[in-house]
């Protein structure tokens, strides 16, 4: 399979879809409109390299993202930001990110796990040069990252201390 499947656009009560093991290369906003109650969405192991940041603008109940083993390049800035606290889980492992927007890990809700690990990330950046004003040490929000390869630089650009 190349592509999300049409027909599947009649099925809305659909809360888990498993794309796993695919040749999907390309996925949009419009491929998950349809899926308002979708709790759970597997795309491992096919060959997505970009996301924009209105591809799951629409799953406002998703709480599990698995993309592990694409050939991921680049997520838009606040891909992951909009939506009030239900995506608790991003699998980004064995991907070939080489840089991460801030926009993207600090989300400004809580979220239990980020997996990053086995990308080429050596560069965090904020290509927005906002989006950090609501963070500060000690806060309500509990984030980490389990593991950020070979990280060599680590660039905040828009001058907001961290505490």
């Amino acid at each position: 399979m190349t592509s999300i499947p049409k027909r599947l656009l009649s099925s809305n009560q659909t809360v888990e879809i498993d794309f796993t093991n695919n040749e999907i290369e390309n996925i949009t906003g419009s491929d998950f409109a349809f899926f308002p109650f979708l709790d759970k969405l597997d795309l491992s192991f096919n060959k997505i390299s970009k996301l924009e940041n209105t591809t799951f603008v629409k799953l406002k109940n998703l709480r599990s993202l698995r993309l592990s083993h694409n050939v991921l390049q680049y997520i838009e800035p606040r891909t992951f930001s909009y939506r009030p606290g239900s995506l608790l889980f991003i699998d980004l492992i064995g991907n070939m990110l080489k840089s991460v927007d801030v926009t993207n890990v600090f989300v400004g809700y809580w979220m239990s796990a980020l997996y990053l690990d086995h990308n080429r990330i050596s560069i965090f950046t904020n290509q927005l040069m906002s989006g950090m004003e609501n963070f500060t040490r000690g806060g309500d929000i509990f984030m980490y990252i389990l593991e950020v390869p070979l990280i060599l630089n680590v660039v905040h650009t828009d001058h907001v201390p961290f505490g």
